[in-house]
């Protein structure tokens, strides 16, 4: 009875088989290499992008002629360009910027390369001006004849150096409402004007940034950082420039070290500003120098062995300058704000 209850199911079982032919085709389960990431390669120079977009480098690009090497246009509101590691290599006297954008109503991410020998008169690395919003990292610049120029966005961990203006000023990080975070700027020179290594304008910050070794055939020669109204200057270093730093009004100088420049190392021009804890060493002209009839609070900085004086204050509140100490464990002052002179 068992054996042939089992007997039962199993043929139950075979005869309740449907069709084994599948219906349809298998569909791919894989994405495709556009679909993850949607990016268009950059083969030669030089390169119009007019449509917004992904953009990278496949290798080292080098640019002859009278031309842009990567030419953004008004038709491309959102742009991202990976450098990928490469170069940008320009054609020296004869060219224009590495990249230029020059319109506004739009945004630009570029990042990790190296851009080399774009020494046009008014040639730039970088080029981008009244554009909305702009992200710039870790780019290296060398050799042209000025560096980054930029409005409304964020440079950071950038490099420009052994750069020449044949005429005109040299600017090495340049613009208006723009944060430069860890930068460098050193060994560049204008032939007949004004070496700039940064060039702040209004509602800037520059924050652990260095420039040093710069030099310029003008009167001014150049500036290690000069901040417009309403500027930080915070954690900086200013060496061997002919002025280290110069900060218009409405600003905050802070905690930056000016050494060995050829005139001054801190500037404060105009009123309204905050300068406090800097050091200033072995400057050519006064170490501190606040011109203009400014009035601006000047708060514990300590400087030592300026050739005309460490301190020059025409105007505005600062706390008491406090000569060397007669031993080298006396206290000097206990006043909070005191400035020092040593």
């Amino acid at each position: 009875m068992l054996l042939a209850a089992l007997s039962f199911l199993t043929a139950q079982s075979l005869w309740a088989q449907g069709p084994l032919e599948p219906p349809d085709a298998p569909a791919p389960t894989m994405k495709s290499l556009n679909q993850i990431e949607a990016r268009t390669p950059i083969t030669n120079l030089p390169c119009v992008i007019s449509q917004s977009g992904s953009y990278y480098l496949i290798g080292d690009l080098v640019c002859s002629g009278n031309n842009y090497g990567i030419f953004i246009t008004n038709t491309a509101k959102s742009v991202t360009l990976d450098l990928n590691g490469f170069t940008l290599t320009g054609p020296g006297a004869t060219g224009f910027s590495a990249i230029h954008v020059g319109h506004g109503d739009a945004e630009l991410t570029l990042r990790n390369g190296y851009i080399r020998n774009w020494n046009g008169n008014t040639a730039y690395a970088v080029y981008s001006t009244g554009m909305e919003a702009v992200r710039m990292a870790d780019i290296v610049v060398e050799n042209c004849a000025n560096g980054i120029k930029v409005y409304n966005g964020m440079v950071e961990n950038c490099r420009v150096y052994n750069c020449i203006t044949p005429s005109g000023n040299f600017f090495g990080i340049s613009g208006s409402s723009v944060v430069v975070i860890n930068c460098v700027i050193s060994d560049c020179e204008s032939s007949g004007g004004t070496a700039y290594g940064y060039q702040l304008g209004y509602g800037s910050i520059a924050r652990n940034c260095i420039a040093q070794n710069l030099t310029g055939g003008g009167a001014t020669k150049s500036y290690g950082f000069q901040g417009q109204k309403g500027t930080i200057i915070e954690s900086c270093v200013a060496r061997k420039c002919y002025r280290g730093i110069y900060t218009y009004d409405q600003s905050l100088v802070r905690n930056n070290l000016s050494v060995e420049n050829e005139s001054h190392g801190l500037l404060v021009g105009y009123g309204g500003s905050r300068v406090e804890g800097n050091n200033l060493i072995k400057n050519g002209g006064h170490g501190l120098y606040g011109s203009y009839n400014s009035n601006n609070l000047i708060i514990a900085n300590s400087a030592s062995l300026n050739t005309n004086a460490n301190y020059y204050i025409n105007n505005g509140s600062y706390g008491p300058v406090s000569g060397a100490p007669a031993s080298p464990t006396a206290e000097v002052t206990n006043h909070p704000w005191a400035n020092f002179s040593y």
